[in-house]
């Protein structure tokens, strides 16, 4: 936000990383004499469901919850023009990312699974640990909403990175939403807290099946290979209801209209080294 008025007031010559609202506004043409750049990071967010709730060994109440949640209009509310609707647990950019479709929000087929399993309006509260930033809190609050209107009630809690870390290791969380990033553009860098072998149990999948994914994809050389295996792993993942995708992230940035040009290789740190006048 400081970066923003010192950019207006004309104290800088470019911005990076807008707030969704200020990107919002640039977009819409609301600051003048200016250029603006949508970057994409190379990150999708999801909601991932851990193993280690009990409710969620039941296939039937994973599938529930990917179709109780309107994921465009989450990204839509949430991220605005930062956001674009996921259609996999991997970004547009990436290596061997499919397009495996998103989940239908149908609210009818999400209770008719929650009844089939069992689950009664009311019977079920899952606990949601978010990293406290309006985007993540705004995310979490229509996750919130979505549920309650299946019978799923879900309590929030927005911590600062210090406490929040030790709530995660704990699993003291049902639902937990998943932004890794793939700034190599390479889908190993997206899965890694995926594997079998993460110590971060709150997105670990231990299915052997997509481990040998992710382990093979991982470990060859031959581009075939990790295409049939990264594919498979996207598919797997769509098809186990582990893990719910939102959107995929973009970066905006501003510089004044003197500025013709610089590179954006990589949103997080936008090579200035290039930067023409």
């Amino acid at each position: 936000t400081s970066m923003m008025l010192d950019y207006e007031n004309g104290d800088l010559d470019m911005a990076f990383d807008l707030s969704v609202s200020d990107a919002k506004r640039v977009t819409e043409g609301g600051v003048e004499h200016s250029t603006y750049v949508l970057a994409p990071v190379y990150d999708t967010y999801t909601i991932a469901l851990p193993e280690y709730v009990e409710a969620f060994e039941d296939i039937r109440v994973r599938e529930a919850i990917a179709h109780a949640i309107d994921a465009n209009a989450v990204t839509s509310s949430a991220m605005s023009v930062l956001g674009k609707p996921a259609t996999s647990t991997l970004p547009d950019g990436v290596d061997y990312k499919i397009a495996v479709g998103a989940y239908e929000y149908d609210v009818d087929k999400a209770k008719e699974l929650l009844a089939d399993a069992g689950i009664k309006e009311g019977d079920l509260t899952l606990r949601f640990v978010v990293v406290n930033s309006s985007t993540n809190n705004n995310i979490a609050e229509l996750v919130q909403f979505y549920l309650k209107a299946v019978g799923i009630n879900v309590e929030i809690t927005s911590a600062d990175l210090p406490t929040a870390v030790p709530l995660f290791m704990a699993g003291e969380t049902e639902l937990v939403i998943n932004s890794m990033g793939a700034s190599a553009q390479d889908p190993d860098q997206q899965y890694d807290t995926v594997k079998a072998s993460s110590t971060n149990a709150t997105v670990r999948i231990t299915d052997p099946e997509m481990d040998g994914y992710l382990m093979t994809g991982r470990n060859s050389v031959d581009t075939e290979v990790r295409r049939v295996n990264y594919e498979n792993a996207q598919k797997w993942l769509y098809d186990s209801y582990r893990e719910i995708p939102i959107c995929d992230v973009y970066e905006c940035f501003i510089y004044r209209d003197y500025i013709s040009s610089f590179a954006t290789i990589s949103p997080a740190a936008p090579n200035l080294r290039f930067v023409t006048f």
